[in-house]
């Protein structure tokens, strides 16, 4: 069995194989795939200590895709200053992944707890 033909992104947006066939690429597509290819190994609670900005953590209650109460409690011992107001967490009752309720409906909590974050930070 041959192996597999290898190919390669042309910087005019062509993919070319080893067996010289070719196909157009999106430009946007290349950007795209790197941006996931460096996502793919990012480790946000390995970073959220060096981070200086007031930081809002919002989950969803109902969240599938990741361990809501685990990511909750990681971040809650690794936000800086989470006990002097600068940071915060929030678990929105009822919300998937993306902060949704329902079908293109956020959570109802969330304009208010977003609010009420940037409250707390003009006042300090």
């Amino acid at each position: 069995m041959a192996a597999p033909a290898a190919a390669s992104v042309g910087a005019v947006g062509v993919v070319r194989s080893s067996t010289g066939n070719s196909a157009s690429v999106r430009p946007d597509a290349r950007e795209t795939l790197a941006f996931f290819a460096r996502t793919l190994s990012f480790d946000p609670p390995a970073v959220i200590p060096h981070l200086r900005c007031p930081i809002l953590a919002l989950f969803g209650a109902a969240d599938e895709k990741i361990p809501v109460e685990r990511s909750v409690a990681v971040l809650a011992e690794r936000l800086p200053g989470l006990h002097r107001g600068r940071n915060a967490i929030a678990v929105l009752p009822g919300a998937d992944h993306m902060l949704f309720v329902a079908e293109g409906e956020h959570s109802p909590a969330f304009l208010p707890t977003l609010a009420a974050f940037l409250d707390l930070l003009a006042g300090s």
